[in-house]
């Protein structure tokens, strides 16, 4: 039985009717759009199935053969045609073991063919396919400038070669050991850096997307091919800026590029079984088995992946994350700039990212995951990638925070914390894409997206405020959560080329239905420092709704003004709705429980956002040069509604001219730069427009505003590389530079004595924070790599440097403060290239870092911090395989008791056994020393934090794996 009570507290008939009215229409509106969204892929698919000819009815394939002058066939050979009809249609494909090369799904009619090779002469020639003309024959290329006849290619094979804007790397000139994955091959190639949680850094850039032989493999998660993939089976790598389809068709940048990496298998070993078995069990009941098992037959491709285990094995994505952007709830009093999962109370948050993370968590995590993909060409012109990926995640954490606020006197503020949490993550998610080639003229792409999610939380926060060595005051406080969610996403892309070369149209329509539906629980004991000792308690349940769609559309138009001169016309409408519901009751015991809604903390809100975008490109390409120049104009409007505990609504009108640039250009077949600018808008979310106050953390409330402004960003960007292939050396330098007006920042109050926001109270000592736009964002980030064998240790060197500059506006006590950030970090990589059975890496790595700030500059702060690697593995008469892997890190000038070093030490002893050693026992020990920890350090405009979370030590585990390769059958 539930009692609710008092007047101000509670719902009226009349607004109740009018809110479950809104929330009825509400409910109508998602499940039409959902329906929608699903209904469209199938049904296109379905019609599009119908009507496709039969296989081999569209499309034809070329063939050919490319040797040298003594008939010996060259593998590797780029082989690559351009449409005379259309430029912007192009091909390529690499020769396999015999020379040989095939190029499927090409319209009729005039082609350029270019076929290039080190050291050899590039071969261009002219050809006309058609059903009855298919092979070009055999094609005898020369020796060009460089002879390699008289080179030995195990000394001095070409590790990296830099063409236009792709860097590719040969796998083969650097030697791992016989079960290395693609992840320990990327650690050794220039340019190059793959962290402990599997993220993937190339060129100072994250890869956010993982091909194999240009097809997606598990979606948009890159660290399952890298980890699943052995290296053996790598014939190169390339690493690129991939367009979007959109951008692919039409020619013109987008700006919706991602940094790519492209997994090119060799031709011998891209058809046939593989993959590896492991179970392994140790010392406190630690766990480890799963696998991978692919099954390769040229276009079709089938991959099982499986995990199980405690020990912290967490090789999933941040596209495992609900994608509430828009729609999320408000946090648990935490700041922007407050990083990563299980940072304490005042981090987790009902709807907030962190709590839908199941990628690389902080603390200890057992994992169990599934997941599989398909890939195949269906018949001439119709290809279609999927795949499924489930997971469940158990995390439980012990953190400890240490906060130093900037203030605007002499004083000193701290806030410190403990914080003890698990958390259970479900994930579903689904990937799809369906590429048709209709004819020579017409194609339709489908992409649909699901991802299903379940979330459960619990933390104990103990923290502590204290200013000017007194303490303040204390929140002890229990806090959980529940919360279900989905998100769907259909993006329809239709493709037509018209009669006149480069005259094209596309028309793309993407929508997206995303709902969370959760509950929380508080209690909170909070004890306020003055001359009594004041203990106020809160006991509150509370209920979280948010949902939302969103409608984009883009029209895109290409018309030829000369050869090398192409114009396009785009218009992109969107409307995006996102809406919040939040309610709190106060829970008071009594011979039953009285629950009271609680209109402070309660709100219902919505966001619309409707844009218009319209402009007009032009772009100049010829062989060595590509240049885009573009001119949009946008009109949005941003408006918010409350519906409760009052009606209020904002309205904003924006009217913006975006200007963008890119020029390309090959200085010579090796060397390449690009400069890019592009400016750009963005929203804020309905969490940080809706104006109510998150008291979960009783001395770190929060609060919206919904007087927030879109901001307007400017970023430059250049980047050059070059490869030498006498030396095998390669160079490379990145740099980037970003401004944004009306920059979504934070506006920090410190009250210094009891008072009171909107009727919450806030102890003296306890602060809030709510999102406001200022001016002056600047962030400057600059990237190089050199990377150049050493014969004489048969070893690779590689190098890096960077510097970062970040200058954040922020407000503390309504007075501006700018915090600059300014770091330096470098970076020293020696890897073996002597043999399979000597594989070892040193690395170093070092940060040096400045804060500032500009309202108080005695609170200025120096740090650094460095880590040191060494990994060697031996393989001993075939069968006998030593490892040891050592990790030393040091950090210097955080808060007290974080300064610290300690060393990681792992190490293990396997034996191989069965034909082809494909079996191996294998004994390890992790943390010999005990000395394992995590530290981290945060950097925002309002104060300096660091972060120690919860970390294994000493274990020891017995594991058993079987590979299994069986190539060309």
């Amino acid at each position: 039985m539930i009692k609710l009570k008092g007047v101000q507290k509670c719902l009226n008939t009349e607004s109740l009717n009018k809110f479950q009215k809104s929330n009825m229409l509400l409910i109508i509106r998602q499940y039409i759009l959902l329906l929608f969204s699903v209904s469209s892929f199938f049904i296109i698919s379905t019609s599009v199935i119908e009507a496709q000819p039969t296989r081999n009815s569209t499309g034809l394939s070329l063939q050919g053969t490319v040797v040298d002058n003594a008939d010996k066939a060259l593998r590797g050979a780029s082989v690559a045609v351009v449409s005379q009809r259309d430029k912007n249609f192009k091909s390529g494909v690499v020769t396999d073991k015999d020379g040989k090369f095939k190029l499927d799904n090409l319209p009729a009619g005039e082609y350029s063919i270019e076929i290039s090779f080190i050291g050899f002469r590039k071969h261009t020639q002219s050809f006309k396919l058609s059903p009855n003309n298919r092979n070009i024959g055999t094609v005898k290329l020369e020796e060009g400038d460089v002879n390699l006849g008289e080179i030995t290619v195990e000394a001095q094979m070409l590790r990296q070669e830099q063409k236009e804007d792709t860097t590719i790397y040969n796998a083969d000139a650097f030697k791992v050991n016989p079960d290395a994955t693609t992840e320990d091959l990327l650690k050794k190639m220039p340019c190059v850096t793959v962290d402990r949680d599997g993220t993937v850094n190339a060129q100072g850039e994250s890869i956010s997307r993982v091909l194999v032989d240009g097809k997606e493999f598990f979606g948009e998660d890159p660290t399952v091919a890298i980890k699943s993939l052995p290296a053996e089976i790598i014939d190169k790598i390339q690493v690129f800026d991939r367009a979007s389809d959109q951008a692919q068709f039409t020619g013109f940048d987008d700006g919706n590029a991602q940094k790519t990496l492209n997994i090119i298998t060799k031709s011998d070993k891209n058809t046939g079984n593989f993959g590896k078995l492991y179970a392994g069990y140790g010392s406190e009941d630690r766990y480890w088995a799963g696998g991978n098992v692919n099954y390769f037959d040229g276009d079709m491709r089938i991959s099982l992946i499986g995990l199980t285990n405690n020990i912290n094995q967490q090789n999933f994505a941040v596209s495992d994350i609900l994608s509430t952007t828009g729609s999320q709830m408000s946090g648990r009093g935490g700041f922007r700039g407050a990083r990563g999962p299980g940072r304490g109370g005042s981090f987790r948050g009902m709807g907030s990212a962190s709590d839908f993370m199941v990628g690389q968590q902080n603390g200890i995590s057992a994992t169990n995951s599934i997941g599989t993909n398909y890939s195949d060409t269906w018949s001439e012109g119709m290809t279609f990638t999927g795949s499924y990926f489930f997971n469940l995640s158990d995390n439980e954490n012990v953190s400890d925070v240490s906060r130093n606020f900037f203030t605007q006197d002499e004083s000193t503020q701290f806030y410190n914390e403990s914080n003890n949490s698990t958390t259970r993550n479900i994930n579903h998610r689904f990937n799809g894409r369906f590429d048709y080639t209709i004819d020579s003229s017409n194609s339709l792409l489908i992409r649909p997206r699901f991802t299903f999610q379940t979330s459960e939380y619990s933390g104990l926060v103990d923290g502590k405020m204290n200013i000017n060595s007194a303490d303040m005051n204390r929140t002890e406080n229990r806090y959980t959560s529940g919360q279900d969610g989905y998100n769907i996403d259909n993006t329809m892309l239709y493709r037509l080329k018209l009669p006149k070369n480069g005259r094209t149209f596309s028309v793309e329509l993407s929508t997206n239905v995303n709902k969370n539906d959760g509950n929380t629980y508080l209690f909170s004991r909070n004890t306020v420092y003055d001359t009594d000792e004041n203990i106020i308690e809160l006991n509150q349940d509370g209920n979280l709704i948010g949902d939302g769609y969103r409608i984009n559309t883009e029209i895109n138009y290409t018309e030829p003004i000369f050869e090398d001169l192409q114009l396009q016309l785009t218009y992109r409408p969107s409307y995006t709705v996102s809406n919040s519901d939040k309610e709190v009751y106060n829970m008071q015991p009594d011979e039953v429980i009285i629950m009271s809604m609680d209109s402070v903390l309660s709100n219902n809100f919505e966001n619309i956002y409707k844009q218009h975008r319209g402009g007009v490109r032009l772009r100049y390409r010829t062989e060595e040069t590509n240049i885009n120049l573009g001119l949009d104009y946008q009109t949005a409007e941003l408006e918010g509604k409350q519906n409760f505990p009052f009606s209020n609504s904002t309205k904003f009108a924006f009217s913006d001219f975006l200007p963008n640039f890119r020029l390309q250009h090959n200085l010579s077949k090796t060397t390449n730069f690009r400069i890019n600018y592009r400016s750009s808008t963005n929203a804020p979310s309905v969490s940080q427009l809706q104006d109510v106050v998150d008291n979960s953390n009783p001395v770190l409330l929060k609060a919206g505003n919904p007087n927030l402004k879109q901001n307007y960003t400017h970023t430059l960007m250049g980047r050059v590389g070059t490869s030498d292939f006498k030396s095998s050396s390669f160079l490379f330098g990145f740099a980037m530079l970003r401004f944004t007006n009306d920059y979504i920042a934070n506006s920090l109050y410190t009250a210094n004595r009891d008072t009171s926001i909107n009727g919450i109270p806030l102890f003296a000592g306890s602060q809030i924070s709510r999102p406001v736009n200022l001016d002056g964002y600047v962030m400057g980030r600059s990237f190089a790599a050199y990377g150049v064998p050493v014969s004489f240790i048969g070893s690779n060197l590689n190098l890096n440097a960077g510097f970062t500059y970040t200058r954040t506006p922020g407000l503390v006590n309504n007075i501006e403060n700018i915090a600059n950030n300014y770091s330096i970090n470098s970076g020293i990589t020696l890897s073996s290239n002597i043999s399979p059975e000597l594989d070892f890496t040193l690395s170093y790595s070092g940060n040096y870092s400045i804060v500032e700030n500009s309202i108080l500059p005695n609170q200025d702060n120096n740090y650094f911090i460095h880590v040191a690697t060494a990994n060697v593995n031996v393989i001993l008469w075939e069968k006998l395989v030593l490892n040891t892997e050592v990790f030393h890190n040091m950090y210097q000038g955080l808060e007290q008791d974080f300064n610290q070093e300690f060393l990681l030490w792992n190490a293990s002893i396997g034996y191989k056994f069965l034909d082809k050693n494909a079996a191996e026992v294998r004994l390890s020990v992790y943390d010999i020393l005990g000395q394992n920890n995590s530290i981290n350090r945060n950097v925002t405009e309002i104060y300096l934090e660091d972060l120690r979370t919860r970390v294994l030590q000493r274990y020891f585990m017995l594991t058993f794996t079987y590979n299994l390769r069986s190539f060309g059958g």
